[in-house]
């Protein structure tokens, strides 16, 4: 959360430096959704980020689709145990 200035008409995304209307609300590059209204800017994350449980498995984002997915790189039949948080 980031406040706004008085009379101000756009928020900047501060990931990108894109500006948007108050009013709006938009998700980055980097999947983050803000809101912004005359007094405040608010973001969070849309993935989430996981927690990786089981030994040896990683983590791929695709920042086109919002998503990830967690696997073992060496053997796909190995299934991932995770969680995530802040989504």
């Amino acid at each position: 959360m980031k406040d706004v200035k008085a009379g101000a008409r756009y928020c900047t995304d501060a990931d990108d430096k894109s500006q948007h209307p108050v009013g709006s609300t938009w998700t980055n590059n980097r999947c983050i959704r803000c809101t912004c209204s005359s007094n405040m800017m608010s973001c969070c994350d849309m993935m989430g980020k996981p927690i990786i449980k089981t030994g040896g498995c990683i983590v791929k984002y695709d920042y086109r689709t919002c998503t990830f997915k967690v696997f073992h790189p060496e053997d796909p039949t190995i299934m991932c145990s995770y969680g995530a948080v802040g989504k």
